[in-house]
């Protein structure tokens, strides 16, 4: 059971005007928010090696939103993976096809393959009771660990959808701002800075991890993407999602 402990507020009017109703929302919103900051947040992997500007102090986070820390391996979520039945993996096929506009040059190998890493994802969340998820793997090459880690952005697409906040690069800042984004309504997703078009007055944020469907205009693509290794031959092929984003 939590409590939470909020000033108390005199909100004065009448019932008839709007502006006691935002103030009353907004109250209710902020109730909200300090409520679901106390999260389980799975942190998978590390952070880049010398990317300062996203460590983080996960203890002064704990101090401060009351959240939990589950320190994860993938070890852990391999064998989740090995896990995952046929039936398991049909249904989340039928998932992708319902959410995304399936590109016809994605393989029917790499949605199997997306979609058991799905599966093991959804099992990691409902195993360890996370509420949001940041992950970084440094793969190697032909380690199985490396097939999983390049096929996660479709699931973890679906969890930021359905509330679970998913973020790469070890981001826990963003991941944080994330799940309280999202239970504000205002959803988000992980991106950067990309450009800037000044003749049409616009801004670019990319980034080539989970979105969240709630923000793309109309549907979301799941699209064949090739991953190149470092010696620059053709090795394993993943998914990504891009979608036009207001």
């Amino acid at each position: 059971m939590f409590f939470i402990a909020l000033e108390s507020t005199l909100i004065s009017g009448h019932f008839k005007e709007q502006e006691v109703w935002d103030e009353i929302r907004d109250c209710i919103d902020a109730a909200r928010a300090v409520l679901v900051m106390r999260n389980r947040v799975g942190v998978l992997g590390h952070y880049y090696c010398g990317m300062l500007d996203i460590y983080s102090d996960m203890t002064q986070q704990s101090a401060v939103f009351g959240n939990h820390f589950e320190s994860l391996e993938m070890y852990k979520m391999h064998a989740l993976w090995k896990a995952v039945t046929p039936l398991e993996i049909e249904a989340k096929l039928e998932e992708f096809h319902r959410e995304f506009d399936v590109s016809q040059e994605c393989s029917k190998a790499e949605l199997k393959y997306a979609a058991q890493t799905s599966c093991t994802i959804d099992a990691m969340i409902t195993k360890y009771r996370l509420g949001s998820l940041a992950y970084y793997y440094e793969r190697q090459p032909s380690n199985p660990h490396e097939n999983i880690i390049t096929s996660v952005i479709a699931g973890n697409t679906l969890l930021t959808t359905k509330h679970t906040p998913m973020a790469g690069e070890c981001d826990i800042k963003n991941v944080q701002a994330m799940k309280l984004m999202d239970s504000l309504g205002a959803s988000g997703s992980f991106s950067e800075l990309y450009l800037t078009d000044f003749n049409k007055d616009l801004i670019f944020f990319e980034h080539d991890g989970p979105a969240h469907i709630a923000i793309a205009e109309g549907r979301v693509s799941l699209v064949h993407y090739p991953f190149i290794t470092v010696s620059q031959e053709k090795d394993y092929q993943f998914k990504w999602l891009s979608s036009r984003v207001q």
